[in-house]
């Protein structure tokens, strides 16, 4: 029996350090996912972007927006906001979603261009649709409002961190000692660079609990050498 729910439990919660508030005119406020991210998450579920799945620009316009008034009170023209619609499709079917960016608009310092609101409504496209897929859905059901709740998933999602990198720290240390108890003559320059990357992705820790043996393994093959 087919599980509906699989794909979205698997992609609604993405990492903290991908997310970051945002506030916009009006007041609004919310929580952005960073677009690369969720795409990177697409590619680990159906491979890279452009094969299995891709989204289509389908079509785009400039839409004419709220007045542009000046601190005077002199309306000098209307807002032109960029709006597109895509197509995600993805091996289950297709979506279609859109985005739209201010082309053209006022702010604290005048008028503005935006040039890059093409890419920007894209952007904004894109994830709209796969959120609708369960990414970072998390985020877009609010659940991202409350700071218990986004505290716990860092605290979770760093354990789990950590738990990989002991495990990797273990594994490498681990192969080195055997490779010293088997002769290899390459064990001391290998035993340096651990030393060396420790800090760059070796668990200090881990590193503290093997050095002492590893380091007798090193020397012992060295007089043998």
């Amino acid at each position: 029996m087919s599980n509906n729910m699989e794909l979205w439990d698997r992609v609604r919660t993405p990492p903290v350090e991908a997310t970051k508030p945002f506030n916009r005119r009006g007041g609004f406020r919310g929580t952005a996912t960073n677009a690369v991210h969720l795409i990177r998450m697409a590619t680990a579920e159906w491979g890279p972007m452009g094969g299995t799945w891709g989204v289509k620009v389908v079509d785009e316009k400039m839409a004419e927006g709220a007045p542009l008034i000046t601190e005077g009170g002199v309306v000098i023209g209307c807002e032109k906001v960029h709006v597109l619609r895509v197509l995600l499709r993805y091996p289950g079917g297709e979506i279609e979603a859109y985005g739209q960016t201010t082309f053209v608009g006022i702010n604290n310092h005048g008028p503005f261009t935006d040039e890059e609101a093409p890419k920007k409504s894209l952007t904004d496209a894109l994830t709209k649709a796969l959120s609708w897929l369960g990414f970072a859905a998390d985020v877009h059901m609010g659940l991202w409002d409350d700071v218990k709740y986004v505290n716990g998933v860092a605290e979770k999602q760093a354990s789990i961190a950590k738990e990989a990198s002991l495990a990797d720290a273990e594994t490498l240390l681990q192969s080195l000692r055997d490779a010293a108890m088997d002769g290899t003559p390459s064990l001391r320059s290998a035993y340096e660079a651990v030393k060396l990357s420790h800090g760059a992705g070796v668990v200090a820790s881990v590193w503290a609990e093997h050095a002492k043996s590893l380091k007798a393994a090193a020397d012992a093959v060295d007089k043998q050498s």
